[in-house]
């Protein structure tokens, strides 16, 4: 396995490490797998779990780019003052151009922990080249999260569903009633769940009975997913994601692919759990690739 550090980006000033794959026998360009940032964190992701999935990925035949968006990690702060959500995706923009110039790649993929899987997504909305993207406990993607309101309402709504399920319905079930038998949970965030039983939904809401903001996202991905893009939402069953997903799409979830995966938390803490998340992520890139195959033989003919 080779690896090198790659200046990139705006003015080559981001810092990515990527993870080579084998020169493919068809001589052809590899596919190239893109790793958005997870929250603060740098190019490793939480327990440097985008540093194992990369190098699975390059075992593939992927390119794997683990990118620090500026800011973050290794590369530094832009100085224009643009909004990170507004940034991270020009500059993974540039980033893909800048791999297209030298390595030949594409076709594209995503992926990503939390913001990371939420940028992930919004890349695909706004490239093309985007062939595939597997988001990992994304939240509040599925809604205009810049109407304040809506998302503070979201917000305790999804607590909400959350502790109720997690009593109820979850392998955490014990474990949880015996926190609340001996008083052991936050206040703060049961007072923020609490709200949300008087929080009432807006009156507007479309044919579907959603809201038009997720209307219009669940427009988008029945957009990609026609066209063949593979997004995957992958969700753990601690994680209060997986509520804002079935809260914000309802009946509609089952038209978009999410797995659940059992007894795990946000960032996959356990050693075991991360296993089943790279069985997962292997399964859906050679999906992905497979296609992105097929579809460069068929050009071929």
């Amino acid at each position: 396995m080779r690896e090198t550090a790659l200046l990139t980006g705006p003015s080559h000033a981001l810092v990515a490490v990527l993870s080579h794959p084998q020169a493919a026998a068809s001589g052809r360009p590899p596919p190239a797998a893109l790793f958005l940032n997870a929250g603060f964190q740098h190019h490793v992701g939480p327990h440097d779990i985008y540093v194992r999935l990369a190098r699975e990925l390059a075992d593939l035949g992927f390119l794997a780019v683990r990118l620090d968006c500026s800011g973050l990690g290794d590369s530094p702060a832009r100085t224009d003052n643009a909004p990170p959500e507004q940034s991270h995706l020009s500059e993974a923009s540039a980033v893909m151009d800048d791999l297209a110039a030298r390595f030949g790649c594409r076709s594209f993929v995503s992926l990503g922990v939390c913001s990371g899987a939420r940028d992930s997504l919004r890349l695909a909305f706004l490239d093309e080249r985007v062939r595939g993207a597997l988001l990992i406990n994304p939240t509040e993607h599925l809604h205009d999260d810049t109407a304040l309101q809506l998302t503070s309402s979201l917000r305790a709504r999804t607590l909400r569903r959350h502790y109720l399920r997690l009593l109820l319905r979850s392998s955490f079930r014990a474990q949880v009633l015996r926190q609340v038998l001996r008083g052991d949970f936050d206040t703060a965030l049961l007072g923020q769940a609490l709200r949300g039983l008087s929080q009432a939904r807006p009156s507007t809401a479309t044919s579907e009975g959603l809201f038009p903001s997720t209307a219009a996202i669940l427009g988008q991905l029945r957009s990609l997913l026609k066209g063949g893009v593979n997004v995957q939402h992958v969700y753990s069953e601690g994680d209060q994601a997986i509520d804002y997903f079935y809260l914000l799409l309802g009946p509609h979830a089952r038209e978009v692919p999410h797995i659940v995966v059992r007894g795990v938390n946000h960032t996959f803490t356990p050693l075991w759990c991360r296993d089943r998340l790279s069985s997962i992520v292997s399964h859906w890139a050679q999906e992905t690739l497979a296609v992105l195959q097929s579809g460069q033989e068929g050009a071929a003919q």
